[in-house]
């Protein structure tokens, strides 16, 4: 089971339950509080079995915005709530011309029939 908290998620949710709990220990979740959330995931993975639904996942790693100067690279992490401090050393230390990018996912629930939409 290794580090999944000590809890066992089966259902739909299953198949991502390890990618959630390295976002929650990247994010800096305590071990606790990690734990406490994957109870959770491991509950709505349980009823939405006991339910008949299922899950479809989208998601997608794309460019946002190219930030072209030293200028932007600092002001755009300010704009995030990033502290100036940091901005400015990260500014300094980054090349110029950076790439930004959006993670993000998309999840449908539905009856396990359920067919998928068209997404663009």
């Amino acid at each position: 089971m290794d580090d999944l908290h000590a809890v066992r998620v089966v259902g739909p949710l299953g198949p991502y339950a390890r990618g959630f709990a390295v976002e929650l220990a990247r994010l800096g979740f305590t071990r606790l509080s990690a734990q406490k959330k994957m109870g959770l995931a491991a509950h709505l993975s349980r009823w939405l079995r006991d339910a008949g639904l299922g899950v479809i996942v989208y998601s997608w790693d794309a460019p946002l915005v190219t930030l072209p100067s030293p200028a932007s690279i600092r002001d755009y992490p300010v704009g995030q709530q990033v502290p100036d401090r940091s901005a400015v050393a990260a500014a300094r230390e980054t090349p110029v011309a950076l790439r930004v990018t959006k993670r993000g996912a998309l999840i449908v629930v539905g009856r396990r029939s359920y067919s998928r939409p068209h997404i663009p």
